[in-house]
């Protein structure tokens, strides 16, 4: 069970990723190179990261 801090941990590193990964397309990079970035910085898998990129470039 996660406790309340971790909830808000855990939203406030969705809206950090959600925010570089706007940043990223507004500057026209890659997907690739942002799957990567978001690999190495928030030590998510291959798939974790595309889930993200999906789901936060689509909101966007």
């Amino acid at each position: 069970m996660f406790s309340l801090g971790q909830c808000i941990v855990e939203e406030t590193r969705e809206e950090v990723m959600q925010t570089l990964i706007l940043d990223y397309l507004e500057d026209q990079m890659p997907e690739e190179r942002i799957l990567a970035k978001l690999q190495k910085l928030y030590h998510l898998t291959a798939e974790k990261a595309k889930e993200y990129y999906d789901r936060f470039a689509e909101e966007g």
